[in-house]
């Protein structure tokens, strides 16, 4: 019997009892996700609302999809090894019963699975001198084949906790993989892992976050995300046409939120975002990065959006924005023992607060006539941007580097329909050199920025 058939909706007291029902189940769950939207469908059974039963059952019925094992491939625990694996769900004709697939790896935030976290525990005390399990180990996710589902291509929701103590996941490698036609993202690092010492190498992900009917599915969009994490490389990954027939929503081929230590090089991005073509979608989206930040040699071509979006909070910190528990095990992955008061920290709070920027040698294409930017700079300490080849057949300028204390920008190659190829905005000193195009670049309230050679010249 269907909930929306009148003997429900239309009786009132079978309606009362349906709702009194999936009330008691909802509220006697942990799951909050789900008492939340159980109690909220609950209400509108109970008063006969058809339109916001409407509204709400779609997203409870993906919420309970939540507390069953539907993955295509779901681990619990750390230092496993999920190799050569296929992963399928055939499309169905009725997306409402399409299966969520994928690969998992997953720990229980609540408990210490394993022992994991009293043996981190020990090596951050100095109790142990060997790690007898992480140290001689590594988290691995590769070879594997993930075709189609309502869910994330590989997702990592792995904290790892102690008492009071956040501690997390070390040398996690994700390689070599291919992913199509996820309704959420191709891989997918929660904030809560910690993560640390990540390599994400010579994947391919396609055509994810690309199901209009699916879009409400999961929170995460893009092709690769990834949240609170450190000393990251990300190599080799081809990632195209994700997003792609998506309206309204922001996606990024590479979206990193909260990382100290990044590295992007070799990668090739496609037309990734969705409509309309906005700054709010394209090829690579970073927010709060410090540390040694690179981007260097990737191919970013034909996005939906800004190619390169790079913005921190602020130029110079107080104090880093980053959570302390992630430097933190920044430090522990870097010393073993950065946690130990008589023994320095490697990684001072001074330290990551800081950022050295290298964005070089990397191919920027824009669609021809979108209004959009191969690159956008804002709030970054130390920014070298050098030997970029930035090419548009558009009328909106190349890009923006807006505050920067310390800025070098030269040997670019800019061909652009705009009158201006690029801004430089309140750069507090640096160097403008050896940038040639067919259009110049303007300088504002950057006084203190010298000028070289440019052709055309710089204009102020």
């Amino acid at each position: 019997m269907s909930l929306g058939e009148e003997t429900i909706l239309g009786n009132r007291e079978v309606r009362g009892g349906a709702a009194g029902a999936l009330f008691n189940a909802s509220t006697g769950i942990t799951n909050m996700a789900f008492a939340e939207e159980g109690t909220r469908l609950a209400e509108a059974i109970n008063v006969g609302d058809r339109d916001a039963f409407a509204e709400l059952a779609p997203t409870f019925v993906l919420t309970l999809a939540d507390l069953f094992e539907s993955y295509g491939i779901w681990a619990k625990g750390v230092g496993c090894r999920i190799s050569r694996n296929h992963v399928l769900v055939p499309e169905d004709a009725d997306e409402s019963s399409v299966g969520r697939g994928g690969i998992k790896l997953s720990t229980d935030a609540e408990e210490d699975d394993g022992g994991f976290g009293l043996i981190a525990l020990a090596l951050l005390l100095g109790l142990l001198d060997v790690d007898p399990l992480l140290g001689l180990t590594e988290t691995l996710i590769e070879n594997n084949e993930v075709i189609g589902g309502f869910g994330h291509g590989i997702q990592i929701i792995a904290p790892i906790q102690f008492g009071h103590f956040d501690l997390g996941l070390v040398n996690l490698k994700i390689r070599g993989n291919e992913v199509t036609g996820m309704a959420g993202a191709g891989i997918v690092i929660d904030g809560d892992t910690l993560a640390v010492g990540v390599d994400i190498v010579d994947n391919k992900i396609a055509e994810c976050s690309a199901q209009p009917e699916l879009a409400e599915a999961t929170n995460e969009k893009g092709g690769i995300v990834a949240e609170n994490a450190g000393l990251c490389r990300v190599l080799g990954n081809q990632v195209r046409r994700c997003g792609a027939g998506q309206d309204e929503i922001d996606v990024f081929g590479m979206e990193f939120t909260s990382i100290y230590g990044l590295s992007l090089s070799d990668n090739s991005l496609l037309h990734n975002g969705a409509n309309p073509i906005s700054l709010e979608n394209g090829g690579i989206r970073i927010a709060e990065a410090y540390g040694d930040v690179s981007v260097s040699d990737n191919q970013i071509q034909f996005q939906r959006g800004v190619g390169l979006a790079w913005a921190n909070g602020s130029a110079t910190p107080e104090e880093s924005p980053l959570p302390a528990s992630l430097i933190a095990n920044v430090n522990f992955h870097l010393a073993r023992a950065g946690l130990v008061p008589e023994m320095p920290a490697v990684v001072s709070a001074a330290e990551a607060a800081s950022v050295r920027g290298r964005v070089q040698g990397n191919q920027f294409r824009v669609i021809d006539g979108a209004d959009t930017a191969s690159f956008d700079f804002l709030n970054i300490q130390q920014l070298d941007f050098s030997g970029n080849s930035c090419t548009s057949g558009s009328r909106f300028h190349l890009g923006t580097i807006k505050s920067v204390t310390l800025g070098l920008v030269s040997g670019n190659t800019l061909r652009t329909e705009a009158e201006e190829a690029m801004i430089v905005c309140k750069m507090a000193e640096g160097i403008i050199a050896g940038n040639v195009g067919n259009s110049p670049i303007r300088r504002q309230l950057s006084d203190n920025v010298q000028i070289g050679l440019n052709v055309p010249a710089v204009v102020s």
